[in-house]
């Protein structure tokens, strides 16, 4: 049986998207252990908090600025892929598929990339 591209991305997504949530069931602490900086957090709560008031302007705004806060970190660190994996949830939400699809693309390759590393 041949895998495609697509499916294993997907699977992979699905499990990184998985412990996402699952960190932010449990709050910063946990979050705290995968070196995710408080901007970053804080920046991605203030995003998800504006798409529920429908205010996705500023959804958008706080996405990008966890992003840029995440970077701090390093560009291929975890945390980047972190917020670009929320970005882009946020991005499919609003029907924003090719834009989602790039984020996940990159959050793909960041992660790829700290696999090898350990």
């Amino acid at each position: 049986m041949q895998l495609n591209f697509r499916m294993i991305f997907l699977a992979a997504m699905l499990s990184f998207v998985a412990g996402v949530v699952l960190l932010s069931t449990f709050g910063k602490g946990i979050i705290h252990e995968m070196e995710v900086s408080d901007a970053t957090v804080d920046y991605l709560d203030l995003g998800r908090q504006a798409a529920i008031r429908r205010d996705y302007g500023k959804a958008e705004e706080m996405y990008k600025q966890a992003m840029t806060a995440a970077q701090a970190s390093g560009p291929d660190h975890p945390t980047v892929a972190y917020a670009m994996v929320a970005y882009a949830e946020f991005l499919r939400k609003r029907k924003r598929f090719d834009e989602a699809k790039t984020l996940e693309a990159q959050a793909w390759t960041i992660q790829q990339s700290q696999q090898k590393i350990h």
